[in-house]
């Protein structure tokens, strides 16, 4: 094939050819391969030779992971419609974002998240000749734009040049969802009952399968012969070419869905009554319902292409290239307006991602493929796997564990399944299990696509591809904690299943009746009402003792709720089963789920007791770039450990690892014990009192109720007069209350009882802090304040009460935002504000006496200082917490312009000037500190800080590490050396990288951070250095990062140095 592919490794760093057309991981080879049947074969038929594959960030995985693109490799020029038709073939196959290709002299990229278009220049990316690689071209701004590292970093879909080409509006799954929206609603306002309409959408979208899909010669499974053929049978009344013909005739078209139910059988067509009488009146019915005009008319116009739209264009039914269309995609969006949409109470989290509490908001795939691979991945022989999902929706899950089965079958078999076994696998190794019908019914139909697609095209039409039965039989439509049903029962049903999968549906108050007798007969509480953890604990009942489990569940339930019933469960289940891996989805939620609000989490457990190896705690973090759309990254200091007792029983583990590392955990549990003592404790002691403020009225509100004794008292509830209060303010600055009519009022005396400390429920945004105001009495008759549940205040109670202006220093300092962030139920995981529990445990060292004056004039570096002191911190603690309030929670709360998102070098520093990169260089100062103080002050240590001559610079930055230097080496020392040499450097650590890792977890570049342990010649000897590669954005080399690859690094010796002598 074309050589200039191969130059094109070689010069940008991309992997090989055989790792493009061939990937050794499991993951890429699979999608490799589909790519080669979908795209290849259809181009082939129209071109000619051609080969595809994939550009995959770590071709050597064994997880399903979308390439960053297709990749179509041809020997000869090509003509424009074979290019116009490899971008909707691969816009079509909605894998990747993008496709390249390969003439023998010309390389081009295309954007695969734009609709085809007539013109082909609104779709290229960028184009590269053979001449770009010459000799000195490569520091030519495309060449290095396209770079592996730029690619595999995300600063190739930052760059605004090429962002602009990746529109998540114009993907293939977003615009058919629009498609078959209108369509619905269409059908819907003519009258068209529900379950009617979703059925003739499903054979619309079958009949379109069927059409397209075609084998190598071009064989379609069923084409214009089959037609004439049904015509001679007298089946038609007259020779047809297409679905759009046979529409305009009603007779016609329920003949022929009679023609194609009686040769595929299952529930894709009325007519399953048990009587032939029966049968007949339930299509008698249908069509009955089903008219000619408008219904019949408007399909056709929907297939013909002719159906306008909201956005005033037509719709793009035609230019879907349904053959490459993946089959789990086509149910995914369908479930996106299937499932019926229910109610929550409004003042409660809204649970939207809980498919089928309060809407359903379809699982991305590249989720549901994280969650199969921990359960089902593709490497193995093991196909007789029993399968289930106790809340199967549209049948996302199902269709791709099913997709895995087949693919593990061929793999044991060294065979294609005949028709028979396919029917076979579908009938014994799933089962499903949705309360909602429709959802039901289109799993049922999703399923059959993933059975045809498995068969060749010809055959689908010549053999007697009968559907088995699923509907109601191996998709049950049912509560699933209700124990009368088989395949779910829990005594009946016990170690069952292989695996269990699923996305439960959950929110507040969710639990249904047949769930709570459920809960009560095995000894399960429900927490906060949410239903979506209790599925686990059926699930592991029925799974065998060596199956697995693994589902997304609401990360408040399971990890960060403090209420009581929510830490009761969490102690039960974790003391009770095996849990493998935590994925902790919360910072993605927006990306995943655009109309999500709750967090998300992924449990993997097994059916069996706690392990005796620790959990694996993974917290992604979202890159704010295209890739968010598409792939879920985990980077090294993402990923912790939690030992199964810190799981059970302390509650602070998930939401301190969420954002911060092992010495956030430790500087957390050295504020919770002695000296200090939380509100809560001095609460119980008498000396504090913390409550939160009245409630006027909610979405849904409860008939108020007349608190005559709230009349002309002093009254907060209008957040224009509390931003512009000072820290502290006497009463008469707020107005009198009129209003005396509230939801919620409070204990007058108890709550509302002068001087208070009042506490916002959330920072203040441009400060990024808490902002808080010590109210004081202006006279003995205004000794009240009320203030609304927006706020909460503090009291201090006797003699011995502690001072509030040091809680409202304490408040006021970023030691509170690095508390609050680190251990609050919600402000790092789902909304950025304070529950009054979380106040209450807020530490505070011995009481110490402040003045008004002192807190209102102090600056608010002043205010950090002094906090500081009073907790007694040390340098390395205060690190922590100035690093989290800098880069950290502004990394979380702002966009791709945050601080921790910028480059590390500044504007001397990219003009090559030495003695600058401040950042790296406090970086390794910092992880020199560690070395010396853990092995000794005389250790020596220095550091070598790579920077590039050239502009502008690769996106990662590299440093050396020097254990035990020559004497006289200084401690921190520049190298200059140009992109070219930088790249060769970063491109043989790789190689060392993979020598000494498991090639599976990806090299360098896919990593993005990375420490590779080598020698190095220093004044004629060989020292032993630690280089690290990261990205070049200032939050990777923070001086808290530097602690912690520090501690790493020193554990990684400390263990060499123990296994060494251990020999």
């Amino acid at each position: 094939m074309s050589r200039l592919l191969d130059v094109t490794c070689e010069h940008l760093g991309w992997p090989a050819r055989e790792d493009i057309m061939d990937p050794s991981g499991t993951g890429p080879g699979v999608i490799a391969e589909l790519a080669r049947r979908k795209i290849g074969t259809a181009i082939e038929r129209q071109h000619g030779r051609v080969d595809v594959g994939i550009l995959a960030a770590n071709p050597n995985s064994d997880r399903t992971e979308d390439p960053l693109a297709i990749v179509c490799d041809f020997p000869e020029p090509v003509r424009e419609d074979v290019l116009k038709e490899t971008h909707r073939l691969t816009w079509s196959f909605s894998r990747s974002p993008m496709l390249v290709t390969v003439e023998p002299n010309l390389l081009r990229m295309w954007t695969c998240w734009r609709k085809p278009e007539e013109r082909l220049d609104k779709l290229r990316i960028e184009e590269l000749e053979p001449g770009l690689f010459d000799k000195g071209a490569l520091s030519q701004q495309v060449a290095r734009n396209l770079q592996w590292v730029e690619l595999t970093s995300g600063r190739f879909f930052r760059n605004p040049h090429y962002s602009r080409y990746f529109r998540r509006d114009q993907r293939a799954d977003q615009l058919m969802l629009n498609d078959l929206k209108t369509l619905r609603e269409r059908l819907l306002r003519e009258n068209l009952p529900e379950d009617i309409c979703h059925d003739l959408l499903a054979r619309v979208i079958f009949i379109e399968f069927l059409f397209q899909r075609k084998d190598s010669q071009g064989n379609a499974a069923l084409n214009e012969g089959i037609l004439t053929t049904l015509h001679e049978k007298g089946v038609l009344s007259k020779p047809y070419k297409d679905l759009v013909s046979i529409l305009r005739s009603h007779r016609d078209t329920y003949r022929f869905f009679k023609e194609l139910n009686n040769k595929f059988n299952g529930d894709l067509f009325p007519g399953k009554g048990e009587t032939d009488e029966m049968r007949e009146q339930e299509w008698a019915a249908e069509m009955r319902h089903v008219k000619q005009e408008p219904h019949l008319q408007l399909l056709a116009e929907f297939v013909r292409g002719e159906m306008e739209i909201a956005t005033g264009q037509y719709c793009l039914w035609r230019r879907y290239a349904f053959d490459a269309i993946p089959l789990e995609f086509i149910s995914s969006i369908y479930e996106e307006f299937v499932t019926r949409k229910k109610k929550v109470k409004a003042e409660e989290e809204d649970e939207t991602l809980g498919r089928g509490a309060t809407g359903a908001h379809y699982t991305p795939n590249h989720l549901v493929d994280l969650v199969l691979d921990e359960v089902l991945p593709w490497d193995s022989n093991e196909w007789d796997m029993k399968v289930l999902d106790p809340a199967c929706g549209s049948g996302i899950f199902l269709v791709k564990a099913f997709q895995r089965i087949v693919h593990r079958w061929k793999n044991a078999n060294r065979s294609r399944p005949t028709v028979g076994d396919l029917r076979r696998l579908l009938k014994n190794n799933l089962l499903g299990v949705d309360k909602e019908p429709h959802a039901v019914r289109v799993a049922s139909f999703s399923l059959y696509l993933a059975m045809c697609d498995e068969i060749e095209p010809k055959l689908v039409w010549q053999k007697n591809v009968s559907f088995p039965p699923l509907r109601d039989k191996k998709l049950v439509t049912s509560d699933f904690f209700a124990e009368d049903k088989d395949g779910f029962c829990t005594v009946r049903d016990r170690e069952t299943y292989d695996c269990v999968v699923g996305n439960a549906p959950w929110g507040y108050a969710t639990e249904t009746d047949e769930s709570k007798e459920w809960a009560r007969l095995w000894d399960w509480n429900i927490p906060n009402g949410n239903i979506g953890p209790l599925f686990l604990c059926k699930c592991a009942h029925l799974t065998k003792p060596d199956g697995k489990i693994a589902m997304l569940q609401p990360a408040g339930a399971m990890l960060f709720n403090r209420q009581e019933t929510a830490m009761a469960f969490r102690r039960k289940f974790f003391s009770t089963y095996g849990v493998e891996k935590i994925v902790n989805l919360s910072a993605l939620r927006f990306g995943l789920f655009r109309k999500a609000v709750s967090p998300a989490c992924m449990i993997v457990t097994g059916a069996g007791g706690p392990l005796r190896t620790p959990i694996t705690y993974d917290c992604p973090k979202p890159k704010r770039t295209k890739e968010d759309d598409y792939s879920l990254v985990v980077e090294p200091f993402d990923s912790s450990l939690v030992e199964p007792e810190e799981a059970a029983t302390d509650p602070f583990v998930w939401t301190v690892l969420a954002w911060g590392g092992p010495r956030d955990l430790q500087l957390i549990r050295k504020l919770r014990q002695k000296p200090y003592s939380t509100i809560a404790e001095l609460a119980k002691k008498g000396h504090l009192r913390a409550g939160n403020g009245f409630k006027r009225k909610s979405r849904e509100p409860r008939k108020p109720k007349e608190h005559p004794e709230s009349k002309n008292l002093r009254i907060l509830e209008n957040h224009e007069i509390w931003r512009a209060l000072p820290r502290v303010v006497d009463s008469k600055r707020f107005p009198r209350n009129s209003n005396t009519k509230f939801e919620r009022f409070r204990d007058l005396k108890d709550n509302y009882t002068l001087p208070l400390l009042i506490v916002e429920e959330s920072w203040t945004a441009e400060a990024k802090r808490f902002k808080t105001a010590v109210v004081k009495q202006a006279s003995p008759s205004d000794d009240k304040l009320l203030f609304s549940q927006s706020f909460n205040g503090i009291r201090s109670l006797g003699s011995e009460g502690y001072d509030l202006h040091s809680i409202a220093l304490a408040m006021n300092s970023i030691l509170a935002v690095h508390y609050f962030l680190l251990t609050g139920a919600r402000l790092g995981s789902y909304r950025p504000t304070l529950l009054l529990d979380d106040i209450r445990e807020f530490p505070l060292p011995a009481s110490a006496k402040m003045s008004a004056a002192e807190l209102t004039t102090m600056t608010e570096e002043a205010i950090d200082q002094q906090v500081r002191r009073m907790y007694h911190l040390n340098d390395a603690e205060w690190v922590l917490i100035e690093d989290m309030f800098r880069y950290t929670l502004r990394d979380f709360k702002e966009g791709l312009n945050s601080p921790g998102r910028q480059p590390t070098r500044t504007t001397a520093d990219t003009r090559g000037e030495l003695g600058n990169d401040p950042v790296l260089r406090e970086y390794c100062e910092y992880l020199a500190r560690v070395f010396r103080a853990g092995f000794g002050k005389e250790a020596k240590v220095s550091a070598t800080i790579f920077d590039e001559a050239t502009s502008p610079p690769l996106p990662v930055r590299l440093i050396g590490i020097h254990l035990d230097p020559p004497p006289g080496h200084p401690l921190i020392s520049p190298e200059m050396i140009d992109s070219a040499k930088l790249t060769r450097r970063l491109t043989e650590l790789n190689g060392k990288f993979l020598e000494s890792n498991d090639p599976r977890n990806g090299g360098i570049f896919y990593q993005r951070v990375a420490r590779i342990y080598d020698t190095v010649s220093m004044s004629g000897r060989q020292v032993p250095t630690v280089f690290i590669v990261k990205p070049d954005q200032v939050r990777y080399w923070t001086r808290s990062m530097a602690l912690r690859d520090a501690d790493e690094i020193a554990g990684d010796i400390m263990l060499w140095r123990a296994t060494s002598e251990g020999k």
